[in-house]
């Protein structure tokens, strides 16, 4: 007679699958009924749970802690080590983006690139390859809510933050980014104290904000799998307002008091087109506003960021010892770098090569 209990045990198995998971008056999943857990029960009487308890070593050993580039400082200045000896760059086995805010605490420097081209696949490339954060850019890229959230999954995926910058100073907007589940936002064009106020309290839910409340259903929250979100985000979220006029330099010792900023974003190409020197980001008067911002805010125990096209300006701003967050690459950038040294490098020599030999 054929033996049958396999089939009992996989029909076991799959009836677990499919049950739904039980659901608290508030629409949050109880965890301890979800189908994962359910399923690592009925694993557990098929697998030796010696073999289970392996596995979850393994896996402890062989995340890839090296890809977090640490930062360390070096007489006053940071420097970055490389990823240690036997890692390869991606390969994290365990997301790690909920930790950018407090690296930055701690004084670590982190770097990262701005993504434009709003594809999931470039996002996902970008943070493979070692990037501490990246910056989703919904003010200058074509992306909609749609592939920011696309964008969003790639990238934190991988073990990499995302932080979302988003088009305006827009409660609204801000509201929708922030159910997707950033790792920080990034607010353009923040021009005083007033403005600062508006951006925290679209940041934080009621009584200190007036943020829109749907936290037990979106994917900020884990999609309702963890409960403690309301009480815990503001631990996590990183919230920079960017410094980019005039007006924002006198005001941003004002604008680094208010509750619930983080710290402040220096945009250096829009700061040098309010001072009269259009694109100029190293003219003496932007430079000199630059340092001023920087001070001022670190006067009032924020942090403070900054964008720099790559080259020497990255460089000063990274052994400059004071900034904590540093985005010094832009992916259509890099994109358009890489092509225009391709043709340069293959084009050239075909040219120069004779038609017989490329015949052959």
């Amino acid at each position: 007679m054929m033996n049958i209990r396999p089939c009992r045990k996989l029909m076991r198995t799959s009836l677990i699958e499919r049950a739904p998971p039980a659901v608290s008056a508030l629409g949050f999943a109880d965890p301890a009924h979800s189908p994962q857990r359910r399923n690592l029960a009925v694993q557990s009487k098929l697998i030796p749970r010696k073999s289970l308890m392996g596995q979850n070593l393994q896996l402890c050993r062989t995340r890839d802690e090296g890809l977090r580039r640490s930062c360390k400082r070096v007489g006053g200045a940071r420097a970055y080590s490389e990823p240690s000896s036997g890692t390869q760059s991606g390969l994290s086995s365990e997301p790690t983006s909920s930790l950018l805010k407090q690296r930055m605490r701690n004084g670590d420097l982190v770097y990262g690139a701005f993504l434009m081209s709003t594809s999931p696949m470039v996002a996902e490339l970008m943070a493979y390859t070692g990037y501490d954060f990246v910056i989703i850019d919904m003010e200058h890229g074509p992306g909609d809510y749609t592939t920011t959230l696309s964008m969003l999954q790639a990238v934190q995926g991988k073990g990499t933050s995302a932080i979302v910058r988003v088009p305006s100073n827009d409660e609204v907007i801000l509201k929708k980014v922030l159910d997707m589940g950033p790792d920080g936002v990034l607010i353009p064009m923040v021009n005083n104290a007033a403005e600062a106020r508006s951006a925290a309290a679209a940041c934080l839910y009621p009584p200190r904000g007036v943020r829109g409340v749907a936290y037990p259903l979106v994917r900020a929250s884990k999609w309702g799998f963890n409960p403690d979100y309301k009480d815990s985000y503001t631990k996590d979220l990183l919230v920079l307002v960017q410094v980019e006029t005039s007006e924002a330099v006198a005001e941003v010792s004002d604008m680094a008091r208010v509750e619930g900023i983080d710290g402040i974003f220096i945009g250096p190409l829009d700061l040098s087109a309010s001072l009269g020197h259009l694109g100029d980001i190293g003219h003496p008067e932007v430079l000199r506003c630059m340092d001023g911002v920087k001070n001022r805010t670190l006067a009032e125990g924020k942090l403070i960021g900054g964008f720099a096209p790559a080259g020497s300006a990255v460089e000063a701003m990274m052994c400059a010892g004071d900034y904590t967050l540093v985005a010094g690459a832009v992916d259509m950038g890099l994109l358009r770098d890489a092509a225009v040294a391709d043709i340069a490098r293959f084009k050239f020599q075909a040219n120069r090569t004779p038609l017989s030999k490329v015949e052959k």
